[in-house]
């Protein structure tokens, strides 16, 4: 989505502020005031830039534990798919280009943000919290991918109800792992603690993906903060 300073690019979807670029809005006025190079910026190079990346379409996707992969979209969710095959599950992939970022970019802070459209069933009450793992599973989505491939398990917690609305989650750390290790994507796989519950019934958090596949204008984003050295 294009480069810029975190001050300048300061609305969120919807025209909300982004709470990062109010903050370093309110950093640099205080830098500003103790005698800083200019008036809410402080001294050059002072304030990091922000890259908002999109999940790639032609990358993320949905892998079933019976060995069927889809990265063209066709239906986003995470859960079980008892009706009509009992302990058939879905996990959700999401890829993020990280070649826009310039080389020895340091990253200061990334947000993992996911848009959660619906559920279908108890997802959540029968198989857990919307979790992230940190995965490598390169350009293209296959069978291997539902459990391998991993290089975190258990970053964090995206969800534990249904609303529909964007979920966050910080994943500085993995972000800067994926740059010092030379990876040009950050990857993530979106999955719930149980896979089935084996009950002949639906139990399915539905996404968003990068094709917009659930019809809203919510992709998945990865919000990255960094410095130049």
């Amino acid at each position: 989505m294009g480069k810029t300073k975190a001050w300048a690019r300061s609305q969120a979807p919807g025209g909300a502020m982004r709470p990062a670029a109010l903050l370093l809005l309110l950093l640099g006025g205080a830098l500003g005031g103790c005698g800083g190079a200019g008036p809410g910026v402080g001294r050059a190079g002072d304030l990091p830039e922000l890259e908002v990346l999109e999940s790639v379409g032609g990358e993320d996707g949905w892998v079933r534990n019976d060995g069927v992969a889809d990265p063209q979209g066709g239906g986003p969710a995470v859960g079980d798919l008892d009706n009509p095959t009992q302990g058939l599950a879905v996990r959700m992939f999401l890829s993020f280009d990280l070649t826009v970022l310039p080389p020895g970019a340091v990253v200061t802070g990334a947000t993992l943000r996911v848009f959660t459209t619906g559920q279908i069933g108890q997802p959540y009450t029968d198989l857990g919290p919307l979790g992230v793992d940190h995965v490598d599973f390169g350009p293209l989505l296959d069978a291997s991918d539902y459990a391998g491939n991993t290089l975190q398990q258990g970053v964090g917690v995206l969800a534990t109800e249904h609303i529909a609305r964007y979920r966050s989650l910080d994943v500085a750390t993995q972000v800067q792992a994926d740059l010092s290790a030379g990876r040009t994507r950050s990857q993530f796989r979106l999955r719930l603690p149980v896979d089935s519950n084996r009950d002949l019934g639906q139990d399915l958090v539905l996404v968003e993906d990068g094709e917009r596949s659930r019809g809203t204008p919510n992709p998945p984003l990865l919000e990255v903060l960094y410095l130049l050295p």
